[in-house]
């Protein structure tokens, strides 16, 4: 049975001047999807959490069209729509709050089973992110980096 390898020959093969750092999104809020919940915990305290990733649908309103369009909009190269993961929420006794709040903006006011419910459901729901820049410095570096996260999220629900 052959198997099937990917070609990453074009990719492989580039030429240091023709690789460019794609150009962060805008900051301010965008429509998106959940894409995928996925449950793990923290390496150093073992901190359970569910991570949520998701596609963009559209840039709203309070998103600068002419940065967007410098950024290249909210599609990829490819047509595919850009993606944001890393949202994530503790499982604890102190921070499930979070996830109650999330869930009724998605679901509505307590219209949910459990937490549990609420993780297995999520894929497909639409969402409001609202992102912003954040300054950090990069391992082994000693230069100031921007990039671009989830500051908050919030379901569409609307009942």
């Amino acid at each position: 049975m052959a198997s099937k390898s990917a070609d990453f020959s074009k990719i492989l093969n580039k030429k240091p001047e023709d690789i460019e750092k794609p150009k962060p999104l805008p900051p301010g809020e965008y429509r998106a999807v959940i894409t995928s919940v996925e449950l793990d915990e923290s390496a150093q305290k073992k901190t359970p959490f569910a991570r949520f990733s998701y596609n963009l649908i559209e840039a709203l309103d309070s998103v600068d069209p002419d940065l967007l369009a410098q950024a290249g909009g909210i599609r990829k190269k490819d047509g595919e729509p850009r993606s944001m993961s890393r949202d994530d929420y503790y499982i604890t006794e102190d921070s499930t709050w979070r996830l109650k709040e999330y869930f009724n903006s998605m679901f509505g006011e307590n219209n949910w089973e459990s937490l549990a419910w609420g993780i297995e459901n999520a894929n497909g729901q639409e969402v409001i992110l609202t992102l912003h820049e954040e300054t950090y410095t990069p391992k082994n570096s000693t230069k100031e980096e921007t990039a671009i996260k989830i500051k908050s999220s919030i379901g569409t629900y609307e009942g």
